[in-house]
């Protein structure tokens, strides 16, 4: 009997039409995810995040579903269409997920609620637990980390971060450590 490859059930969620398809798209991807990763720290480059205006977050414990899914799809509904790649700080993966089309690791695809459910339903969650979706132009993000938080751009100055800084929430130490490097940039 021949055994499935550890990643066959994760196939049948996204298909060939979700993969990135031109070499300039999946390089444009690639160059304004590594702009945002400080590889040689292991986390994000919050200071290149300045390039994006006003940044919130909105903590996911999965106790209030009905925000969570308004403070997604306020996003989603933004743009046309969206990529997502996980999130992961070793060139290692970037290039394994870069270089890995079946399945795929990096997707594009029509804006909707439909885009997320893939993205969690796929290896783009599972890879790392983490992943980011761009708009198409790169004006915008969100960082997903379904049941700890989610983080995006915004168009208005946002006063969670104080919070954060006040230490008025509780997270497991990755996840503070990763809202302080965003709260300090962003107070």
């Amino acid at each position: 009997m021949a055994s499935n490859s550890w990643y066959e059930d994760y196939k049948k969620t996204l298909d060939k039409n979700d993969i990135l398809f031109s070499e300039d798209e999946i390089e444009k991807v690639f160059n304004n995810y590594k702009y945002l990763i400080n590889f040689d720290k292991e986390e994000y480059n919050y200071d290149n995040f300045r390039k994006y205006k006003f940044i919130e977050f909105l903590d996911d414990d999965y106790s209030d579903e009905c925000r969570t899914d308004l403070y997604i799809s306020g996003f989603l509904k933004e743009f046309d269409c969206l990529y997502a790649i996980p999130v992961v700080f070793s060139y290692d993966d970037l290039n394994h997920i870069k270089n890995e089309n079946i399945p795929p690791i990096a997707m594009k695809s029509r804006s909707n609620n439909r885009f997320f459910k893939k993205c969690v339903g796929s290896l783009i969650s599972y890879y790392s637990g983490e992943f980011v979706i761009f708009s198409e132009d790169f004006s915008s993000f969100l960082i997903a980390k379904p049941g700890h938080y989610f983080i995006k751009s915004t168009d208005k100055k946002n006063y969670c971060w104080n919070d954060v800084l006040l230490d008025k929430y509780e997270f497991y130490d990755y996840d503070r450590n990763v809202l302080l490097g965003f709260a300090k940039v962003f107070k």
